[in-house]
């Protein structure tokens, strides 16, 4: 499976359109906290990764606040349909990418559209991953 933290990552703060040093840092801003527990609670469902190993993955955070974040984003998104759909978006689009990336297959709109039939995933796609099926940096804001 090539769903890895920096996907999820990259993937989370293009959807949300803050940089990843800003997702990183120590800032509690509401705008900046959500993106981050999105992150953190994508990671926890779509990795095999422990707390502490997650923790460490976004700066150096304790594994008792990876434990909040995933208890904070299950809450919300009881709460919140837009949050959930939301959520489930950026979940199916980060397995999507990691099938993509699990391939190796270069990143062509014609092999996209004939596989999955559907152009605007290639454009998603091409958006994160280089012509090499690698992900490209994310660029700071």
């Amino acid at each position: 499976n090539k769903v890895t933290i920096d996907l999820i990552q990259t993937l989370v703060c293009k959807f949300f359109k803050i940089s990843k040093n800003e997702m990183l840092s120590s800032r509690r801003s509401r705008y900046l906290v959500r993106p981050r527990q999105t992150a953190i609670y994508l990671t926890k469902i779509l990795t095999s990764k422990s707390l502490p190993e997650i923790g460490r993955e976004f700066s150096n955070r304790d594994h008792t606040t990876i434990i909040h974040s995933v208890k904070t984003i299950e809450k919300l998104k009881e709460g919140d349909p837009e949050m959930a759909e939301n959520i489930n978006k950026l979940k199916n689009d980060t397995l999507l990418t990691g099938q993509v990336l699990k391939k190796r297959l270069p990143i062509y709109p014609e092999f996209i559209k004939k596989e999955w039939l559907n152009g605007e995933i290639f454009e998603k796609v091409n958006n994160i991953i280089d012509t090499d099926g690698y992900p490209k940096e994310h660029n700071e804001q």
